[in-house]
């Protein structure tokens, strides 16, 4: 994934190959657009989520050889977080105001091919509430700016982040904020 939001497809065989000869593995990349992160996958889907709440799903083989956007934003937007979803399950999304929210993976179709969002994850999304990151549900991590890590099994993420107006993170205190979720 590049940092303007380009994903790339590599397979797993010409990694090890292009390795072994310390060769670039993606020869295409644009200008001013280095690789900012790597999601190992196994033709999935990949889910993106950008921080203002607009989504987007597609298959994995549905990435061009030379790269495709993940999803056109709007000046000001960004991508906050792409996951690799194997199977349907509930995610979790971490908002910058403290809270979660869980909506099931079958909500949220895949489309045929990536670029465009497929549509707004929060209703009443405030202006400076902005999405953090979306993990599939399973033991969760969410980081503080005070440097608490807080951890929540998946019961303590119950009907209440189904809603929305969300979950507030357990154990976060009024004058910390949360900076990261990750499994």
């Amino acid at each position: 994934i590049s940092q303007k939001g380009y994903a790339y497809s590599v397979l797993a065989g010409t990694l090890n190959r292009v390795a072994a000869r310390n060769e670039k593995v993606i020869r295409n990349l644009l200008p001013d657009d280095p690789i900012v992160a790597a999601i190992p996958s196994n033709n999935v889907d990949i889910f993106a989520v950008s921080r203002k709440g607009r989504w987007t799903r597609f298959a994995e083989k549905a990435i061009a050889g030379t790269g495709s956007l993940i999803m056109e934003l709007p000046k000001g937007d960004a991508l906050a977080s792409v996951i690799a979803l194997g199977a349907d399950t509930d995610l979790v999304f971490l908002t910058s105001d403290g809270k979660l929210f869980m909506r099931a993976s079958a909500e949220l179709p895949s489309r045929k091919t990536p670029g465009r969002s497929a549509g707004a994850l929060f209703r009443d999304q405030a202006r400076d509430q902005q999405v953090l990151g979306v993990r599939p549900l399973q033991m969760l991590g969410v980081l503080t700016a005070d440097g608490k890590l807080i951890t929540l099994q998946p019961g303590q993420i119950g009907a209440r982040a189904q809603s929305e107006s969300g979950l507030i993170v357990p154990g976060l205190a009024a004058e910390d904020t949360v900076v990261a979720l990750f499994p």
